[in-house]
């Protein structure tokens, strides 16, 4: 795996970084894309021969739950050993980390004209965390703790990058 890093990356990112080493292909850390005259962060872009994926990395907020089992959901808050888990951003991360992908699918038709399916992942650092029924899809959003988030991408759709 190659890694640009664009930013200086926090150690959740760093992590995220680390469990996808062995992958075969390139790793955008803190990609900073134009939004209108906003500029949003994606935390890392992942470009393997089979996908393009924009990856949220998110940690619960101090103060809140952030050891137990977490139950993620599409519309619903978070849970952690149902407690409301908090996030930066909410407590349901989902849209955050389908808006990421949706400003680098705009700017990339901007710069090429055409728009290519760029697949969404969320990834919860989990040092203390577990998921029942491990990684899953949450809606079209692959959801995982950040050690299980190459077994998360194989549960998504192949979308072969041309």
């Amino acid at each position: 795996m190659l890694v640009i890093q664009c930013g200086n990356p926090n150690s959740s990112e760093r992590d995220l970084a680390k469990a996808l080493a062995d992958l075969d292909g390139v790793l955008v850390m803190g990609y900073v894309a134009a939004q209108g005259n906003k500029e949003r962060e994606i935390d890392a872009l992942l470009f393997t021969p089979v996908r393009a994926v924009a990856i949220e990395v998110k940690s619960p907020l101090l103060g809140t739950p952030r050891s137990g089992e977490l139950v993620p959901s599409v519309n619903a808050p978070w849970q952690i050993d149902g407690e409301t888990a908090e996030f930066y951003g909410g407590s349901n991360p989902l849209n955050q980390a389908k808006t990421a992908a949706q400003v680098f699918a705009s700017f990339i038709r901007e710069t090429l004209t055409r728009t290519p399916f760029i697949q969404v992942a969320l990834s919860v650092s989990d040092a203390d965390l577990t998921m029942k029924d491990g990684p899953m899809m949450v809606g079209q959003t692959a959801v995982s703790l950040t050690s299980q988030i190459v077994e998360s991408l194989h549960q998504m759709k192949k979308k072969p990058i041309d």
